[in-house]
């Protein structure tokens, strides 16, 4: 499984996973107001954000026929102390 983690100055940190196996791609949404650009969320993808033309040119589309089935590996949601969050982003760091 892959991790990221964000935390925020006033202490909430959360963390998506998934297998990249399975989803190769992060996308990752930036919000800008004025001056200030800070990131806001991160979501696992099949493609990368270039739009379905553009995906479809390099052979990202994943084709799921009429009564096909597709299953994808992702947690994500709060860490339940800072503690943890400290934890999680110091064996992120480690093995990049």
């Amino acid at each position: 499984m892959l991790t990221a983690c964000r935390s925020k100055p006033d202490g909430f940190a959360s963390y998506i996973s998934h297998k990249p196996s399975e989803l190769e791609y992060g996308i990752r949404w930036i919000a800008r107001t004025g001056r200030k650009r800070r990131p806001r969320a991160g979501f696992t993808a099949t493609a990368e954000h270039k739009g379905f033309t553009a995906e479809k040119e390099k052979g990202n589309i994943k084709i799921i026929p009429a009564g096909g089935k597709a299953a994808f590996s992702r947690k994500s949601g709060p860490f339940k102390s800072l503690r943890e969050a400290d934890d999680v982003a110091r064996r992120i760091k480690d093995h990049s």
